[in-house]
């Protein structure tokens, strides 16, 4: 049964899952500041990735994978990332502003990376509670930057971008007993 779900565990690696062939992924780090290498420059947003309203946009979410386990426990290891091939930014609205603000996207990732990790370590874990915090979290994490970028005006209305700032460092600083990316949780 615990063999079973370790595998399950080491399966659903991804929230929103890319091989490694696909893109490269920076893990996020405090000291992981993005800068626009990181991203692909186009000349128009490529289509399925648009906001209408929106001069870059930021791939990042969640990883998880298995680390190990013991008699009793298992270590899950919970990465907030940023898919740099799937990540864009129009060349002519290139700036240290902009630039700032879908680093608040990769940090609101790993917000929720470290509410997983919260949540993982209060949970007595099984596939379905593993499935079931996953499922939760990437609702919340979606909506969550859905709610950034409409309250920003994807980093337009200056004075909301700044209460967010605000809001996504407290909120880093407050989960910050979660910041290691690995989480020893009880089965």
């Amino acid at each position: 049964m615990y063999l079973r779900f370790f595998l399950r565990v080491l399966i659903s690696i991804s929230f929103i899952s890319f091989s490694q062939n696909e893109t490269k992924d920076i893990n996020w780090h405090e000291r992981n500041i993005l800068t626009w290498n990181d991203f692909k420059k186009v000349d128009n947003m490529p289509y399925g990735y648009g906001y209408a309203k929106a001069n870059a946009f930021t791939r990042s979410g969640i990883k998880t994978s298995l680390g190990r386990y013991g008699d009793g426990y298992v270590v899950i290891k919970v990465t907030a990332y940023m898919g740099t091939n799937k990540s864009f930014v129009l060349r002519d609205y290139m700036s240290n502003y902009l630039l700032k603000h879908e680093q608040g996207h990769f940090n609101i990732s790993e917000i929720f990376a470290r509410k997983m990790r919260l949540r993982l370590k209060k949970a007595i874990i099984n596939q379905i509670i593993f499935d079931n915090i996953s499922d939760n979290i990437e609702k919340e994490l979606r909506n969550y930057q859905k709610l950034y970028d409409k309250e920003t005006n994807h980093s337009k209305n200056i004075e909301k971008q700044e209460e967010w700032d605000i809001k996504i460092a407290n909120e880093l600083k407050e989960l910050e007993e979660y910041s290691n990316i690995y989480i020893k949780c009880l089965m």
